[in-house]
């Protein structure tokens, strides 16, 4: 029950620094700003039932798992020098594509 109170304060909290950052903004924009804090309020308590619990590692547990990993002999099928930049191609295709789109006749 203490959860569900420090958690809709922060987000409470956090709609009044929202709102003090609004300033004036339209009476809309924050009517919509505090129904959503308080929707989010509402939702809370069935929220954390659904979501699951977070629980940090110490520090040492995750230094030993990155230890792990990074101690790991991962051979690539694809050599790094022939790997195709495919986000590059994506980009050079999407950008010549409406030039060369322009120039066909109607």
């Amino acid at each position: 029950m203490t959860e569900i109170i420090w958690k809709a304060t922060i987000l409470l909290a956090a709609a009044w620094a929202a709102q003090a950052v609004l300033g004036r903004a339209s009476a809309a924009l924050r009517h919509f700003l505090w129904t959503g804090a308080f929707a989010a309020v509402l939702l809370l308590p069935a929220a954390l039932r659904i979501v699951p619990k977070w629980k940090p590692q110490p520090a040492a547990v995750v230094a030993e798992a990155m230890e792990q990993v990074t101690t790991l002999n991962v051979h690539p099928r694809v050599p790094a020098a022939h790997r195709i930049a495919w986000p590059l191609w994506l980009w050079a295709v999407g950008c010549a594509l409406p030039g060369w789109c322009a120039r066909l006749p109607p």
